[in-house]
């Protein structure tokens, strides 16, 4: 299962919208996060999608930018470092 920070530019502390719905996979997060983002636009600076767990922490899945209509993969992050780092793994 997997949900999605939506992390808008100009937010104190970088905190932003949370999808906090859960997705079955990662296509169908993608579109209602594009749609929701269609629907109403906002300046935004990047998507964490994360996967959800039953029996240990949630975990960073990829980053994701937006480029105005659609969600495209940040291959430049490696979300495994930031998972090791805050305790996610």
């Amino acid at each position: 299962m997997y949900y999605a920070n939506v992390i808008v530019k100009g937010e104190k502390q970088n905190k932003g919208l949370v999808m906090r719905r859960l997705y079955n996979n990662i296509k169908s997060l993608k579109k209602a996060v594009s749609q929701s983002l269609l629907d109403k636009p906002q300046d935004v600076e990047e998507v964490v999608v994360l996967r959800h767990y039953e029996s240990k922490p949630d975990s960073i899945h990829g980053y994701y930018n937006w480029d105005g209509e659609k969600l495209v993969l940040n291959k430049g992050i490696e979300p495994f470092f930031h998972n090791v780092i805050y305790g996610r793994r």
